[in-house]
């Protein structure tokens, strides 16, 4: 048997920012960007080298241990040989972590080294990766909306932005903006009349309304011979004083997706999003609505409402979100622009005393039944809307759990998830209230309307969250191919059940498959790994 010359090489690398836990690696898209960055990072290089065996994980070179103390990565090729020895070809080249530095002699020193199976088998050059569910991720899309999946984190209380109010129902009484109104058998002649429609709703009886409670004393008094004429005295917004059709307004708010956290502007546009940031809207009696601005046209800057009401007894107003999860594309205000299934009701609106003893059976029979009222809203037939019925709870944040863990590394992502997690059901805007009655109350104090909130987590959490989100993307929850690439400086991917497509060993396709189920980022620059604070990590292509 003739002999083989050693033909191996082997190289020592520094300053290589890779460890075993396998939380980063470099990004590289071909084999010659690898090696010409590891060959700025050479410490020694031998050739000639006998054989060196993959699963032994020891290796020997002729140099002195205290100049390889500083070496904490190598590579080898086992050149492949023909059986005769007459022709040479570059082998596979396997990248390794330095584990040790052993002294052997003054000349020889011994190297353990752990295979690389990231750099030795590089994605999308010798394997691609197949779909699998994505846990978590940086995605290639940052806009706003974009990327709702819950997350599961503590947010802290919220706070409150200047609210403010429709301007279409409250005001005190004034002659201007609130009208007394007696409902009686007769007009302000005192003529009798017969029935009529208000806000498209028929009523038997006349709405005689007033500017001043002097005019109203005086039509009370003047019906001496008539008294048992009047059903009732009630307060009503001037601006929805109309007999026939319903009046209607558009109410517009600013979205609040600038300055929103005082002097902190987070990197990641999640932030917001709800439950971050968004639209509180209540009527202040115990029933309120949540619109997220991201359910609105993103192109817009403002949000707009439907107000609209009937004109009776009881007055009902509602306030419907206009252009609101994908209702209509027009710019009228009717229910193929504004979304009616996502509205809110307020009632409530002070009912007068006046001397008869008609008023008193009238007032009992109304706090015996529960009110109502039907408006047409533009559509063939009316809605029945009940006052007190019309309610939405809080969407709960988070989300449920996903697969188990596959067995091996701990997510130092999902570690830091349950740090941030929030408390199981904490309910941040407080208990649901019961049976709040403050018509009246609201009325004087001139805030009986609805109250637009813009809130928002603190800026501390904010920023805790922000910076959560830098290092580990967001939740995505989606069958489909790990993005490894998507960003300027780093991408992290986290999946559950990994599947790749390659020609390797099963040991390392295996490895590389627990690898991404523990999580990882793919750093395109090596020098940056770990700077999470120097730079802006925008999607490729802005």
């Amino acid at each position: 048997m003739s002999y083989i010359a050693p033909v191996g090489r082997i190289v020592l690398y520094n300053d290589v920012p890779l460890d075993v836990t396998y939380d980063h690696t470099i990004y590289f898209a071909s084999r010659l960007a690898q090696t010409t960055y590891f060959n700025t990072k050479t410490l020694m290089s031998f050739t000639n080298q006998m054989y060196t065996r993959v699963k032994r994980g020891v290796i020997r070179v002729r140099a002195p241990a205290d100049e390889l103390y500083s070496c904490n990565y190598l590579s080898f090729t086992n050149k492949k040989m023909s059986g005769t020895g007459a022709g040479v070809a570059n082998g596979k080249t396997f990248y390794c972590f330095v584990t040790y530095v052993e002294y052997i002699n003054n000349e020889v020193t011994e190297l353990g080294f752990e295979i690389d199976p990231m750099q030795t088998w590089l994605p999308g050059v010798d394997y691609e990766l197949g779909d699998s569910f994505v846990e978590r991720e940086h995605t290639a899309n940052d806009q706003i909306g974009s990327n709702l999946v819950p997350e599961n984190l503590e947010l802290g209380e919220y706070m409150t932005e200047t609210p403010t109010l429709s301007g279409h129902l409250s005001g005190g009484f004034n002659s201007s903006s609130t009208r007394i109104v007696v409902a009686a058998t007769f007009d302000k002649q005192y003529n009798d009349v017969g029935g009529g429609y208000y806000s498209n709703l028929y009523s038997g009886i006349c709405f005689n309304d007033f500017t001043s409670a002097t005019d109203a004393n005086n039509f009370i008094q003047g019906a001496a011979n008539k008294i048992n004429g009047i059903v009732g005295v009630f307060i009503m917004p001037a601006d929805f004083i109309n007999s026939g059709t319903s009046p209607s307004f558009t109410v517009t708010k600013n979205k609040l997706t600038s300055n929103v956290y005082g002097g902190y502007t987070p990197k990641n546009n999640k932030l917001y999003t709800y439950p971050y940031n968004f639209m509180f809207v209540t009527d202040f009696q115990g029933k309120y609505k949540i619109y997220p601005y991201e359910y609105f046209p993103a192109a817009d800057s403002t949000i707009s409402f439907h107000l609209t009401g009937c004109y009776s007894l009881n007055p009902t107003f509602i306030l419907a979100p206009i252009h609101y999860k994908g209702i209509g594309t027009g710019t009228g205000n009717n229910y193929e622009t504004a979304n009616y299934n996502e509205m809110i009701t307020i009632s409530g609106w002070p009912q007068c005393a006046f001397n008869t003893d008609l008023y008193k059976a009238w007032q009992a029979q109304v706090s015996a039944s529960a009110p109502y009222t039907a408006l047409k809203m533009g559509m063939n037939a009316g809605s029945a809307i009940q006052s007190a019925g019309i309610y939405e709870q809080m969407a709960e944040v988070g989300g449920g759990g996903e697969a188990a863990a596959v067995v091996g590394l701990l997510s130092i992502a999902s570690s830091t998830a349950n740090i941030l997690s929030q408390r199981a059901q904490k309910q941040t805007l407080g208990h649901d209230p019961h049976g709040m009655q403050a018509g009246s109350a609201l009325f004087s104090t001139d805030i009986l309307d609805f109250g637009f909130f813009p809130m928002h987590i603190r800026q501390d959490f904010a920023k805790i969250i922000d910076d959560y989100f830098n290092m580990y993307g967001y939740a995505t929850h989606v069958v489909k191919k790990p993005n490894i690439h998507v960003r300027t400086h780093w991408t992290y991917t986290k999946t559950v059940g990994c599947k790749i497509l390659g020609s390797m060993p099963a040991d390392f396709e295996s490895a590389i498959c627990k690898i991404f189920d523990h999580g990882i980022t793919f750093w395109v620059n090596a020098s940056e790994i770990g700077d999470y604070t120097t730079y802006i990590n925008s999607p490729l292509g802005g």
